[in-house]
């Protein structure tokens, strides 16, 4: 699973590299997607309702900017057009803990692009960091307690 990890993080790297190639000529106005053309190329975030939970506990997971971008430009900031954004659709969401993986819960992502989903920690957690993943967007850490 830690390779996979690291190829999508590579193949999101590599997709975005050109994103802010400084031809802009938006000024973080709204695109009729109404998504800003700063935040155009934005990596998804992550966002847990707790930082530290304990085995069987129920957290509420928000993963932000989940679209697949196609069109002339994959990176509107740069002022080229048209662009679709389509929400993303069978989202993942995972546990990784030390060498442990367990898929939580799956989902689709709404017409503003995020994602919520209530997961709960697993009953074998151990104690210590552990990581919640959505496809496509940064990790959220959280520390297990006992």
């Amino acid at each position: 699973m830690g390779t996979r990890l690291l190829l999508a993080c590579v193949l999101v790297v590599v997709s975005l590299a050109g994103c802010d190639s400084g031809e802009s000529s938006d000024s973080g106005a709204s695109s009729d997607s109404g998504v800003s053309g700063s935040a155009a190329c934005a990596v998804p975030a992550t966002e847990v309702s707790a930082t530290t939970a304990h085995p069987g506990d129920t957290l509420t997971v928000v993963s932000h900017d989940q679209f697949d971008v196609s069109g002339d430009d994959e990176c509107p900031d740069t002022g080229r057009s048209p662009v679709t954004w389509t929400p993303r659709t069978g989202l993942a969401v995972t546990w990784q803990q030390e060498n442990r993986t367990a898929t939580l819960a799956t989902g689709d992502a709404d017409a503003s692009g995020e994602l919520t989903t209530v997961v709960t920690v697993p009953a074998d957690a151990l104690p210590g960091p552990a990581t919640i993943v959505v496809d496509h967007a940064e990790p959220a850490t959280i520390d297990v307690v006992r």
